[in-house]
């Protein structure tokens, strides 16, 4: 709304709105590299403080002329952001491997749930501040500048609390292309791509289906719409838990998550092959599916992908977990973009339910790929060098 009343159309929106997730991947792929040498204490802060400062200039648009100023600083605010994010989630994936390498799997885990839970409260916080400035002509920027605040002082308080640690430039270097070379890696980090192409596809069609199956309140709809993320955060535990318990190949785990996925979108629409109408209690099931294969496929597939890397021979040090977990996140945030672009372009071009057919034909193709690794991984079951 703010966006449009300052000149900005549809497409700048989007565009505006996608910047977000193309700093993510550019940024995770480049600031992981430069972990090493500038510290995890570092890169934790000034990600903090970087997303604290576009989030303050996010809220202070509303102020900003119309027009090019207004979508020039906006650009800006969210390539801020976007890099921000990046260097927080690759320096805080990196220190979970560095300085907990026996719990891998459940702070990992962890991390994901608390991700969730803020995913599902984060929109109603906002709602409710807006609100609450509403009286005050400050509805537009009091969310921003209140999250603003609270990353800088989380920002303060990394800096302060997180122990210091050695310069480690003189490491053994890991390259991203080197990493990437090996399809075992590679296909884990496709997975997650995959995980949130879905995810990306569902938050962008959602809505529209839901009105085309009846009518519902805003109660009703945003209910539904939190079902995904609720499951997501709640399971993350679980699935961190049985990937302990499977030291040498998380791989079934990701072939469980991507079957429910599977499922979710066979229901949803449900497919146009099936001769019944559009059902709200389908597409709520399917909901609970998404968020449950959403955390079989990714906690699954960092895991694996780290065990993968160190199998291969690469340096058990921070160079190497840092180009891993850039690669992951830069992956998070190729998926979050391509979900929603496909996902609107086809719903426009062929209709919900014949939209689906090609996000069922990718889980096909994905299983099919992972379902040799699982026997293999089975099969040969080696001494577990990552839990």
């Amino acid at each position: 709304m703010e966006a449009k009343q300052k000149g900005a159309n549809e497409t700048w929106i989007g565009v505006i709105i996608a910047e977000y997730q193309i700093a993510v991947f550019f940024g995770s792929a480049i600031l992981g590299k430069f972990i090493p040498p500038l510290t995890l204490k570092f890169m934790i802060a000034i990600g903090l403080l970087m997303a604290s400062i576009s989030s303050a200039i996010f809220g202070a648009l509303q102020w900003i002329p119309s027009g090019t100023p207004f979508i020039a600083i906006a650009m800006a605010s969210r390539t801020i952001e976007g890099l921000g994010a990046a260097a927080f989630f690759v320096s805080s994936w990196t220190t979970i491997c560095i300085k907990f390498p026996k719990h891998i799997s459940k702070l990992f885990g962890t991390i994901e749930m608390c991700y969730g839970v803020g995913m599902i409260f984060g929109p109603v916080i906002g709602g409710l501040l807006n609100q609450l400035g509403a009286n005050s002509g400050i509805a537009f920027c009091l969310p921003f500048f209140v999250m603003g605040l609270l990353l800088l002082i989380g920002g303060l308080l990394m800096i302060i609390l997180y122990p210091n640690t050695n310069n480690n430039s003189s490491l053994e270097r890991t390259s991203v292309f080197n990493v990437l070379s090996n399809f075992n890696i590679t296909l884990n980090v496709l997975i997650t791509v995959n995980c949130f192409i879905l995810i990306g596809f569902n938050e962008a069609t959602l809505k529209l289906h839901l009105e085309t199956i009846q009518k519902l309140s805003a109660v009703t709809t945003g209910g539904i719409f939190v079902i995904s993320g609720v499951l997501y955060a709640l399971s993350n535990h679980f699935w961190a838990y049985f990937a302990d318990k499977m030291p040498t190949n998380c791989h079934p785990l990701c072939l469980i998550g991507c079957t429910s996925s599977l499922i979710a979108y066979i229901i949803v629409g449900p497919m146009p092959f099936f001769p019944i109408e559009s059902q709200l209690w389908l597409t709520i099931l399917a909901q609970v599916f998404i968020g449950l294969g959403m955390g079989g496929q990714f906690v699954g597939s960092f895991i694996q992908g780290l065990r993968e890397t160190i199998k291969s021979g690469f340096p058990d040090n921070v160079s190497t977990y840092s180009v891993v977990s850039g690669l992951f996140s830069s992956a998070l945030a190729m998926g979050s973009a391509i979900g929603p672009g496909i996902g609107g372009y086809m719903l426009g071009k062929m209709g919900y339910r014949w939209a689906t057919v090609p996000i069922v034909g990718l889980q096909f193709i994905v299983g099919q790929k992972l379902f040799p690794h699982v026997r293999v991984g089975h099969r040969h079951r080696r001494r577990p060098l990552l839990v």
